[in-house]
Parts: C-alpha cells; structure tokens; sequence
C-alpha cells in the first residue's frame, strides 16, 4: 500500500492542509494514528507549497524514528537495570572528565549575587514530585513529564554509549538515576578546584533553564576508552547500535544544512525546543514567533540558508514594516504579498519599527542555532534592525491609588451577574484581587490549580500561592517555581472560603480555557480591559490593563521591604532563588503583610 504525502485544499474551510498515512505496523509506536494531519493555516497555493516542504520532512522524520523504534524492539525488551546501569556509570566517568568546561558547569551552577551554588533543586524537586505521585492516579502523567525533563541527557548518554532507546520504561529507568548522579555532579563541580577561574564563563541559568544553549552544541564524541564501555555493554547481552562516526550529530538530527530553506530549518528548532519543553510552554513560545516565522517563509520561499545575507535581511526587515499592522479577519487569510498590496491601495497602519525589530529578534533566534551547530558561519540577522523607535513615556505603567479604588467600585467586584458566571466564572474578581495583592504575573494565577494553594507547613495560619511548572498545561516565565504568600488581607476577602467552593481536583478559575497560545488569562483580561475602560483612567491605551497591578505592587513593595524580598515575592528572572534561601520563608510572610491594604468588597458567592 502506498502512502502518498502532498497539500490538499479542505473544501470546508478553504484552509490547504497535508496528510501522510502511517504503515499498520508502525501505529502501536505512534499512538495508533493512522495518519499525521496538519493544516498550512493558509488558502493560497503557493504559500501552502513552500510550507508543505518542511512538514513533509517533518512527517518523514516521524515515520523513520517511529520505523527505528519498530526495529529495537525486541532489544528493548530485553535490556536490564545492569545494562542501563552501565550507561549511567560511563556517561558519569565522562561528564566528571569534562567538568572544567564553562558550558558543562552551567548545567550544575547557578550564578547568583552571593556567588555560585549547585542547582540540585533543578534535578531533586521533579524527582520528589515523580516519587511522590507512585501509585496515585498522577503517576503516568508524572512519569512522561520526569522523562521529558531529562530527555536532553537520556539522549547525550544513550548517544555517548552508541545505543538507541525508545520505550518508555527503560527511558524513565535512566532519566531517574541520571538525574540522582546529575545531584552529585552539583555538588562535584562546587568543589572543582577551577571554578573560581571560569567563574566569568558561566552561562546565567535562565539562558540555560531548557539546556537548549548547552545539549544541541556539546556534539559528544566517545572517547578512546568508550570501546571499554561499549564492551562491557555488549558482555552484558545487550546488542549496541552504532552510530557513524563519519556522520556529524547535526546532520543526523533532522539533515539540518547549509542548503536546508528557512521552513526547514524553523522545523527543526521548533522539533528540538518541543523536546525539551512541557506541551503548555512549547505552544506559548510557538505562538509568539508563529507570524514572524510565517513573513520569512513567504518572503525567502525556498532560498537555501547559506545563501542569507544581512542584506537580504534588511529587505526583509523593509518588507515587515509595509505590512498592516491590524489586518481584519479577512485581509489575514491572504498572503502577505496580498495584504502589503491591500495597504498601499487603502493607506491602512503599517507594522512599528518596534513591532519589526522584535520580530527579527525572534528570527535571529532561530539562524542562531544553525550558527552554533558550526552550519553557518555568522547569523544574517545581527546588526540588521535600524532599532527601536523611542517611545515617549506618558504615565507610570502602574495603577495611582486613585484609579485602583475607581477599578474596585466596579460593579463587578459587588456581585457578578450569570452570564458573567457562565463565560469566566469567580475571575473577573479574584484575577484583578489576586495580582493586587501579589504582583504576580496573570498567567502565572490563571493557571493555578486548587492544590497549588497550600497551607505553610511550619504555620498552618499561612497560606502561599505554589507557582511551578508542575503540570503539562502551566508553565513559569523564568522557569523558576515559587512560593508566594498570601496576606491576610487576600484571605479576609474570603479567598479561602472561594476554595472550598471548588473540587480539590480542580483548577482555581474551571471556567477559563487556554487558547491557542496556551494562555488562560487573555479571555478574561481582554473582559476586564472593557470594564476598566468605562472609568476616566488618564492615557488608559498606554497601559497593559492586569500587568499594571504588578507594577502597581513593586512600586509599594519598595517602601516597605527589601529589593530582595520584593523579588523572592514577585518572580524576577534575577532572584528566582532567592525565596528558596528564606526556609520556610516568614520573611516573606511579614513582608506581604506590610502592604498597604486596598478597599476592595468582600467576595460574595451567590
């Protein structure tokens, strides 16, 4: 039977989509689908043709790694704890033989103010969570998220022994016992007698958070004594799979080259940071380089990379800001060869030189890895933008105590009618009450669970906000978990009594769905920008309506406690680890309870 790969127009929707069928015997490896779908997002031929080329490679690719998974099965079945057990213990002797190496201490180290630290949490706090959900209804779910956050090193050491796994229990067997000697390597690289020499070489960790910085460029290469290791396997019956040592790990890893176009090289990084990233986090930093990704196919259509210069780029930036900015519904759907046409013809507003720069930012990213995989010699978006305009600041991003109190008059914080209810629930009340009195991010309360407010085990009077990367559907913007305290003001306003209103199980807003970008806040936010703009807030378009309670809240968190403190509370990439340092963090507790209370009705539930 014969499974044909090419774009068809969907006669419903106008939209050009692809399919590729999947051999019977390769359905078990992939979720029993019997084809791969996706739509091009697009109703002109050409576009869809230049895009189909990147997702049938990237369909190929699924196929044969699911084909290479068919054909290890029987070793699969067959490996035991000694045989993983010495890919463990090579892959250890050589990582301890490499630690002197800046980008391999950044995988251990943290550099913080008061100087370097081991980051053992980054390894121990998913294993006390996978050890935690054994035997409850959680425990695949854990599993398969454990597994995705140490894949990066699955790989190096399967890749280091020249063996190849696929199942998931032999997979999970080494993700555990990699990540408990990954402990030991913390501690190991904090003794290195070097450390205080390469202390200016380390990368921070929110640039190396998902190790994509560090995994996708350290190409390993077995080492003399990797025959020892690779006989010692063998003597353990298990049957190697060879690697080509004439075949470079980047060429490999999808046949990312020189003569690869730009969707192909899109698709690949876009393969690599779905490996190491949760589905939510994946999907929200997918969703912001979507269109930029799309004007780049479009414009360069099947130009190789190789042959991308700065000049070429800067035609492209040119091209960026002769877009408009707002298309309506249906002027999006056209190429944007069409919409440019369109804009001239009508005078419409063009993309900002700010909206473009950020754009190319995004691009560069991606010419950035073909750069750090030695396929290209320099990345042709450096230096490109003409840079942002300055934009004249008007007000402070932050709410006045003025407007916080008009906000809170609202009629919706009194009571909330039921189509209110219907459409978002208690959010409309506790999002804005919440970030008031936390200065938390949105997203970061939108996608709390009921279990991720918990009671303070030293203090059962005190109660904390758990902000993680715990589930597939969360995700933190530095990465880093937190604990953020609740006031007493929070929990006088009924909050607690809001809790027990809801399944245990449950999510702390039921009501909000994530959307295309995985974000739970933005149906309510663009709801609750509509109720705030009925009040005679001054320059209000300057404003991001739930953003400014955040900065609302630093600016009063200044006058009454530590910067650190305030960043411990807050979240900021800087001083993620600082809350960590408090124990069970009663600073923090006697800080919040420092604010300044704000006139808020009580939460009434009807």
């Amino acid at each position: 039977m014969a499974f044909m790969t090419q774009p068809y127009s969907d006669k419903k929707s106008g939209m050009w989509k692809i399919r590729k069928g999947i051999p019977k015997h390769l359905r078990p490896f992939l979720d029993g689908k019997v084809e791969l779908k996706r739509s091009l997002e697009t109703k002109d031929a050409h576009v869809a043709k230049t895009r189909a080329a990147g997702v049938i490679a990237e369909f190929e690719s699924v196929i044969a790694l699911a084909q290479s998974r068919f054909g290890n099965q029987e070793n699969e079945q067959q490996i035991s704890p000694a045989q993983l057990d010495a890919i463990v213990s090579y892959w250890l002797t050589h990582e301890h033989g490499r630690l002197t190496q800046a980008d391999i201490q950044a995988r251990y180290l943290l550099e913080t103010p008061e100087g370097l630290e081991g980051m053992t949490e980054w390894f121990s706090e998913p294993l006390e969570v996978l050890n935690e959900s054994n035997g409850t209804s959680r425990q695949q779910t854990e599993e398969q998220r454990f597994v995705g956050h140490m894949s990066a090193f699955v790989d190096e050491a399967l890749e280091l022994s020249q063996c190849s796994l696929y199942d998931h229990s032999p997979r999970l067997y080494l993700a555990i016992q990699l990540a408990k000697v990954c402990i030991r390597l913390c501690n190991s690289a904090i003794d290195n007698e070097e450390l205080t020499r390469r202390k200016q070489g380390l990368i921070h960790r929110e640039q190396n958070r998902g190790f994509e910085s560090i995994l996708s460029s350290t190409h390993v290469v077995p080492t003399d004594s990797s025959s020892n290791a690779l006989q010692q396997l063998k003597d353990l019956g298990f049957t190697a799979i060879s690697t080509s040592s004439t075949t470079p790990s980047k060429q490999r890893e999808g046949e990312l080259s020189v003569s690869s176009s730009v969707s192909q090289l899109i698709d690949w990084v876009n393969n690599q940071k779905k490996t190491l990233s949760s589905e939510v986090a994946f999907r929200s930093w997918q969703g912001d380089r979507n269109r930029p990704c799309e004007r780049l196919i479009e414009f360069f259509a099947d130009k190789p990379i190789g042959e991308v210069q700065k000049l070429d780029m800067r035609n492209f930036f040119n091209w960026i800001i002769r877009c408009p900015s707002k298309p309506s519904q249906e002027i999006r759907t056209l190429s944007f060869k069409k919409q440019i046409d369109i804009a001239d013809k009508h005078g419409l507003g063009r993309v900002s030189i700010n909206t473009a720069d950020k754009e190319l930012k995004l691009i560069s990213g991606y010419f950035q890895q073909a750069v750090k995989l030695d396929i290209l010699p320099k990345n042709p978006c450096h230096q490109v933008s003409p840079g942002k305009e300055a934009v004249r600041t008007v007000r402070d991003p932050g709410y006045s105590n003025t407007e916080l109190s008009q906000i809170f008059s609202l009629p919706l914080f009194q009571a909330r009618t039921e189509a209110q209810k219907a459409r978002y629930g208690e959010a409309p009340y506790w999002l804005p009450v919440i970030l008031a009195y936390t200065g938390a991010r949105a997203e970061e309360i939108a996608q709390l669970y009921v279990k991720d407010i918990k009671q303070d085990s030293d203090n059962s009077e005190r109660w904390y906000f758990h902000i993680q990367e715990l589930r597939d559907d969360q995700s933190v913007k530095t990465g880093e978990s937190r604990k953020v305290p609740i006031c007493q003001a929070l929990i006088q306003l009924g909050l607690l009594d809001y809790l027990n209103t809801l399944p245990v199980e449950g999510r702390l807003f039921p009501i909000l769905k994530a959307n295309n970008k995985a974000k739970y806040h933005l149906a309510v936010a663009r709801y609750l920008k509509d109720a705030f703009m009925t009040l005679d807030i001054e320059h209000f378009d300057a404003l991001k309506p739930l953003h400014a309670f955040r900065h609302r809240f630093i600016t009063e968190a200044r006058k009454v406690m530590r910067e650190d403190v305030q960043n411990a509370i807050t979240g900021h990439s800087n001083a993620g680890n600082t809350g960590r340092n408090y124990g069970i963090y009663s600073e923090l507790h006697q800080a919040i309870d420092m604010m300044p209370v704000i006139e808020i009705p009580k939460w009434c539930f009807k």
